[in-house]
């Protein structure tokens, strides 16, 4: 299995919105602020060492939110 590392990483606040993190956060005056210090010191630190890990597998099926793999696995969530 192929294992990449030393991946240059860029998180912000609207990525995590997007992923359905942050909506919690814009009701929350200076939420959003603290989450940019919070992700820059995290990086800053390396106490966030992105790695990637991944096999090649045949797809099977594609749907709106998920994907059906040969071999009955099925990956679903909003960001496929």
């Amino acid at each position: 299995m192929p294992v990449i590392r030393d991946v240059t990483l860029s998180l912000d606040t609207s990525l995590l919105t997007r992923a359905g993190v942050g909506n919690r956060f814009k009701h929350r005056p200076g939420a959003t602020v603290l989450l940019d210090e919070l992700l820059a010191t995290a990086l800053r630190e390396r106490l966030i060492e992105p790695t990637l890990v991944y096999e090649m597998c045949p797809i099977a099926e594609i749907g709106r939110h998920h994907l059906c793999l040969e071999g009955g696995i099925v990956l679903s969530g909003p960001l496929l």
